[in-house]
Order: structure tokens, then C-alpha cells, then sequence
């Protein structure tokens, strides 16, 4: 039984080295014949593919199936629901290549997935498909009694190496080089990549059989995840540049596996997972991006320079989910003992924070009006609004802190903040801010020295992560308690604040983000701050902050 699955998932991945990522046609005949192809007689009969997706109403594309293959409604309507169902369907097979290339061309003007490849390659796939929904049936069986045997014997084979082909017929087969990431990779590392190459109905089969496994033993759900976890940067790269039918990305299996203490546990351990993903977001918000990979080698600089809102990153709306797996990761105890408790953790998520301080500042139009906010406003608030529940979750981590791990976490922050705040780095464009100065104000008859600012004519921003950071660690009352700080030789949270900077940068520090807290939840954030700060100055503390506005 295990070689004979072997046989088949083997078949399945030769099949797919020579398919592609997504769904192109060749802008002419001689680059169709060049496409991969694993024919061996490399014969000219062709087959057109039309792919799903969620953008185009069922009748757009029965009426462009009826224009395109001379069929009537019926028969287009029959093909378009087998599309919705399926994932994809051949509309039509013939050896007249430029009739073929011109009807392809004319179905992708609207932006419909369409392929013309070698209808041998095709009809291969086709066969893959097969066997994949004959592995399913073999997950839901049972040997006798025995419902876990089969389900075994598959988990065995999926996670062994594969065995190549000895003889490779055709022409350049499209497989990725794995040497820098896994060394000796297994069927599932290489299914995992594929996802992409796949359509609706046989992505939905595979998920099945890996949910199958999971459900095997303790052991399984690690191997599984682990497995995972090794390529998980390919998998992101795929869904966040390639993959057409988001909705079915193998990445949603994250869910299932990070969701899951030990697993996540496991993986963060074994594979350094958060840092990795907090990687991904530095560089694909930096933009650092080539050939449909998020490069990874080296990690973008958080410190210098303003990001582009306008560029591709932001106006994606794919990123929320990897930002929901660095959260359902993070939520775990084990993980958030980890986060607590090392401070590598907080380190790199405040360089994090630090990519969208202050990012796309405002000024207020004094002299023209505004009747909607940009799509890059729009664009921002989505990133920031979808980093503010990782702080929360990462805040609350430090629960299971000690009094000296917190103080580190905070002094950590604080350090973050005051190094954009005072313009020691280049996050801040310097034609925009300028490092804060205070000056002597009379309020109730008291002379007080506040920063100087003014909302009317400078620039504001309403995204300050690293403060927001900060109110979450300035939560955990409880272990700052003064009997806590006592025994580590801090009188107050006031007295840990002066010991950390002066009064100035104190009140620059607490300013910031009141600038642009003037709507929204994010006001919660500077208010726990000030609260935090002051609480045991007595109240003629907070009246300097109450006549700067």
C-alpha cells in the first residue's frame, strides 16, 4: 500500500514540476512550443484552460465562452458552472495554434486566468487530479477495523523525499530550487509549494488529506507543522505575489497548525517563525521584492527613511492575513512565556513598530477643501489598524513576565520611541518634523515649560505603533505594583521614566501621539500613557499637557 502511494504522490509532483505558477498565455506561436512541457513526442494539439476567480459574473463569461468557441448558452453555461465548481476547464483542444493563441487573448483582455498548453500536460494534470481524490476517498477508509492504518501509510509517504523520474521526458521543467532552505525536502515540502500550480477542487482535496494526518497522533501535528514551517516564506510569497484564488491558498492551513500550542510551540522553537514572519513584513512593506519573491536574504533597514503608501504593498489587501498568523502564533502560552521572557523578541517587533511610526503624516488644508479621505489613507489605517492586534496580543504576553523582564520590555520601547521622536535616526522626514523644543507657557497663574507645537500648521500623524506598544506594557499594573519595583531598586514608574531620559523628553515622549489622537480608539493609547506617567506626580503634572491644548 505505501509503495503504491508513493508511486502515485510521485506521479503527481513530476506532473506539476511542469506546470505553472499561475495562469499566462505566450504572446506568440514559437513561445507556446517552448513552454515545458513533459511530452515526450512534444506533439502540436493544445488545449485552452479557463481559470475561476471571483471578479466576473457567470453570465460575462457564458456570453465571452458563446463569442469566443462558437457554443450556445447551454453548453457555456454548463462550462462556466463546471469552472465555479471545479476551479478551472478546457474550452477548447485543436492543433490550429493561431486560432487557439487568438481566442486566449481575447478571453484575458477582461482579466479572466486563461493557459494554452500541450494537451498531453493537460490531460496529465487532469490524471493528477484523479489521483488526488482517490487518495481522499483513501483518508475516509478503513483496512478491516482499522481506521488509522491507510491514514498512516500516507503521512509515511508524504513525508518521505521524493523519487524522481530516472528518465525526464520533454522540455525544462519548472522546479524551484529548494538547496538554501530545506536541504533534503519531502513530498509535502513540495506539494505545499505547488498549491499555487493547482485550481479550486484539488486544492480543497489536499487540505482534507493534510487535516486527515493531523488528526493521527501528537507526533503527526508536529511533523506537519514543522514541514510547514520550513516553507512557509514560499507559501507567503505565493499568495501575497501570485496566487489567483487567494481563498484557497494553502496559507490558510496556517490556522489549523498555529492555532495549536504545542505546534506553535514546536515551530517557533525549531524554525525562529516569528522572527522570520516579522522579516516578511519589513521587507514587503519596504518593498523588497524581486521576481515574485519577497527577498529575504538580508532585512530591510526600519530606521531610515519614510515608506511609499502609494507602492503595491500597501494597496494589497492580502497582507491582513500574514499579520492574523503572527497573532494566532503570538496568542499561544508557551509562545507568549517565550516572547516574555526573551528579549530578542521585543527587540525585533519594536524595529517593526518602528517601519510605521508616524507613517503618512498630514497637514492640516487650511486653504482648500477636503471632501474624502486618499486611497493611501484608507491603505494605512487597514496596515496599522491590522499591526495594533499583534501589539495588543504581544502586550499581552508579558503577563507571565518578571518585574525586570517588563522594565527591560519598557526601557526597550522607550529607547525605539525616543530614538524616532528626537530625530537620532532618519524614520522621520526632516522637511516635516523637527526635534521637539519646549518653551514656558502661563496656566492658572503658574509659569510651566511644554513642548512647543502647533496642530494648525505642523505635520500630524495618527499612527504611533511604538507608543501604542508601550500603553500595552504600561497595562500590567499588577507587576509594577511599587512593591514589585522595590525589590529591584525602582521607587515608581515615574522614578523608572526619569531614570530612563530628562523631563523634556518625558513630555516629548507623551506628545507624540497626542498630536494626532484627536478621533478614533488609538486616543486610548497616549491617555493609558499619560495616566501611567503621572499617576503618582500629583496634579499639577498633568496641567502643563492640559495648557499645551
Amino acid at each position: 500500500m505505501g509503495r503504491t502511494i508513493g508511486y502515485a504522490l510521485d506521479f503527481l509532483l513530476d506532473t506539476l514540476d511542469y506546470s505553472p505558477d499561475e495562469p499566462t498565455i505566450p504572446s506568440n506561436e514559437a513561445d507556446l512550443r517552448l513552454q515545458p512541457s513533459a511530452d515526450p513526442m512534444q506533439k502540436d494539439q493544445y488545449c485552452i484552460v479557463l481559470w475561476n476567480d471571483d471578479k466576473h459574473s457567470f453570465d460575462e463569461v457564458i456570453q465571452l465562452i458563446c463569442d469566443t468557441t462558437n457554443r450556445d448558452w447551454k453548453e457555456a453555461s454548463a462550462l462556466a458552472h463546471a469552472i465555479d465548481e471545479f476551479g478551472r476547464e478546457i474550452v477548447d483542444m485543436n492543433a490550429n495554434v493561431t486560432r487557439l493563441l487568438e481566442i486566449a487573448q481575447i478571453i484575458s483582455k477582461i482579466e479572466l486566468g486563461v493557459t494554452v498548453r500541450r494537451a498531453y500536460d493537460t490531460f496529465r494534470e487532469q490524471v493528477a487530479m484523479v489521483i488526488i481524490e482517490w487518495l481522499v476517498d483513501l483518508t475516509r477508509s478503513r483496512l478491516g477495523t482499522d481506521t488509522l492504518v491507510i491514514r498512516e501509510a500516507i503521512a509515511s509517504e508524504l513525508l518521505s523525499p521524493r523519487r524522481r523520474e530516472s528518465n525526464i521526458y520533454g522540455s525544462g521543467p519548472q522546479i524551484p530550487d529548494l538547496s538554501n532552505d530545506i536541504p533534503n525536502p519531502s513530498r509535502i515540502d513540495w506539494l505545499f509549494l505547488y498549491h499555487t500550480r493547482l485550481w479550486k477542487k484539488p486544492r480543497m482535496c489536499l487540505k482534507e488529506i493534510y487535516a486527515s494526518i493531523l488528526t493521527l497522533s501528537h507526533p503527526h501535528k508536529l511533523a506537519i507543522g514543522g514541514h510547514f514551517a520550513a516553507v512557509y516564506h514560499r507559501v507567503i510569497d505565493a499568495y501575497l505575489l501570485v496566487d489567483r484564488e487567494a481563498e484557497t491558498s494553502i496559507k490558510y492551513f496556517a490556522l489549523q497548525l498555529f492555532t495549536v500550542p504545542s505546534v506553535a510551540s514546536h515551530i517557533v522553537l525549531r524554525h525562529d517563525l516569528v522572527t522570520r514572519l516579522l522579516n516578511i513584513i519589513i521587507n514587503f512593506f519596504t518593498n523588497h521584492i524581486a521576481d515574485k519573491r519577497i527577498l529575504s536574504g538580508t532585512t530591510a533597514s526600519t530606521d531610515t527613511g519614510e515608506l511609499d503608501v502609494e507602492s503595491f504593498p500597501f494597496k494589497s489587501k492580502r497582507f491582513m492575513p500574514v499579520f492574523s498568523d503572527l497573532r494566532y502564533l503570538c496568542h499561544n502560552q508557551p509562545v507568549q512565556q517565550l516572547i516574555a521572557r526573551n528579549v530578542s523578541f521585543i527587540q525585533k517587533f519594536s524595529k517593526v513598530c518602528q517601519l510605521f511610526m508616524c507613517v503618512h503624516p498630514n497637514k492640516r488644508a487650511a486653504t482648500s477643501h477636503v471632501e474624502y479621505e486618499t486611497d493611501a489613507w484608507i491603505s494605512v489605517f487597514n496596515v496599522t489598524l491590522s499591526l495594533s492586534r499583534v501589539i495588543k496580543v504581544y502586550g499581552e504576553a508579558f503577563t507571565w513576565a518578571t518585574p525586570s523582564q517588563l522594565i527591560n520590555a519598557i526601557t526597550t520601547v522607550v529607547h525605539e520611541i525616543l530614538e524616532v521622536c528626537m530625530l537620532n535616526n532618519d524614520k522621520l522626514d526632516k522637511n516635516k518634523f523637527s526635534v521637539p523644543t519646549c518653551h514656558a507657557v502661563i496656566f492658572g497663574d503658574v509659569e510651566y515649560t511644554i513642548i512647543e507645537f502647533d496642530v494648525l500648521e505642523e505635520w500630524v500623524s495618527f499612527h504611533h505603533s511604538l507608543h501604542w506598544l508601550l500603553a500595552e506594557l504600561l497595562k500590567h499594573v499588577d507587576i509594577l505594583s511599587e512593591g514589585s519595583l522595590m525589590q529591584i531598586g525602582i521607587a515608581s514608574v515615574r522614578d523608572l521614566f526619569m531614570r530612563m531620559s530628562t523631563e523634556s523628553m518625558i513630555l516629548t515622549l507623551i506628545d507624540f501621539p497626542l498630536r494626532g489622537a484627536l478621533r478614533s480608539i488609538m486616543f486610548i493609547y497616549p491617555v493609558i500613557q499619560l495616566e501611567c506617567s503621572a499617576f503618582d506626580g500629583g496634579p499639577d503634572t498633568l496641567r502643563p499637557l492640559g495648557a499645551q491644548w
